[in-house]
């Protein structure tokens, strides 16, 4: 015989409201911590790559300053992501 018992009512009604869906502490912390930031953050850490249009063409970001044009433009780093 299977009996499952659910005391989540029990445990959300000493909280307040708003915090009933409030994950634990841990995992808290996790989501409030600073998110990690993209490789190329400057130009000292800049290395030529590979880019691509939207019709999947290959572009090569020799500078900083061409990799930001071309994501201004919309171009990306992945081949497989491209729009119809």
């Amino acid at each position: 015989m299977n009996i499952e018992l659910d005391f989540s009512d029990e445990i959300n009604a000493n909280k307040k409201s708003g915090e009933k869906d409030r994950p634990d502490s841990k995992s808290w912390k996790k989501a409030q911590s600073p998110k990690k930031k993209s490789k190329a953050l400057s130009k000292e850490d800049f290395k030529p790559h590979a880019m691509y249009d939207k019709k999947g063409k290959k572009h090569m970001a020799k500078t900083y300053e061409d990799h930001i044009k071309m994501k201004d433009m919309g171009y990306t780093h992945d081949s497989k992501n491209i729009k119809s």
